[in-house]
């Protein structure tokens, strides 16, 4: 365990049979037959090690770390998102919410359960058993700009499940796309990921891909919404 673990939302990991698992950031799991929570154990179809999560310091991410098998993230309940097709080597945001796993090998078909904590039930900010940090969601509004350059940054991941860093928006085509030079475009991301540390949120360097996958999960900074 880190002596300063990051601050965010809890994840829960459920295999429907009994087992279940609470993560917390700064906590990293993986996935498989003999890996750290176990599903499949008996079926040498499955991959030792076939998923990890970890906290990136804005999202709850997942990694494919196989090699043959596609994994299919799914939505539950109400608030729906697009389904998630993960290939070997792929990653991408959990959202906030309750979403379903679901694998296949010739043996069998697997699913598990996870669910992210969100605004609904505990904001994040808030260590679980520790003191509350000001609240991410309810402390820091964006600007129109800010608005502008978030909706951007996550553009890639919206058409595009899974997109590596690689695959991100660099600095430059930021501002070209938004007709800025880039100065004001580096200032604009810097100047949000202050704002952000301010309410407990500290974000990775590389700045622009880090807020980049923070954007993806975090829509409601720039979807205007009816529920908000």
């Amino acid at each position: 365990m880190l002596a300063n673990p990051p601050i965010g939302p809890r994840i829960r990991v459920d295999d429907l049979i009994g087992t279940r698992r609470v993560l917390t950031p700064g906590e990293e799991v993986t996935i498989g037959r003999a890996a750290d929570f176990l599903v499949g154990d008996d079926d040498e179809f499955l991959h030792r090690t076939l998923l990890v999560l970890w906290f990136n310091g804005s999202a709850w991410m997942m990694r494919n770390i196989g090699s043959r098998l596609i994994v299919q993230i799914e939505p539950r309940g109400r608030d729906a998102f697009t389904q998630v097709s993960l290939g070997p080597g792929a990653e991408a945001p959990l959202l906030p919410g309750p979403s379903a796993v679901i694998f296949s090998t010739p043996d069998r078909t697997y699913e598990l359960h996870i669910d992210v904590e969100n605004a609904g039930n505990r904001a994040p900010g808030v260590r679980p058993g520790g003191i509350a940090a000001p609240a991410t969601q309810g402390n820091w509004n964006p600007n129109s700009e800010q608005q502008e350059l978030l909706g951007l940054m996550a553009e890639p991941m919206a058409r595009h499940h899974g997109v590596p860093d690689g695959e991100l928006y660099s600095v430059k085509q930021l501002a070209q796309k938004l007709e800025w030079t880039e100065k004001k475009t580096n200032s604009k991301i810097e100047r949000i990921c202050a704002s952000l540390a301010n309410t407990g949120v500290v974000l990775d360097k590389p700045f622009a891909k880090s807020l980049a996958r923070y954007a993806h999960a975090n829509r409601h900074l720039f979807e205007r919404r009816s529920r908000w």
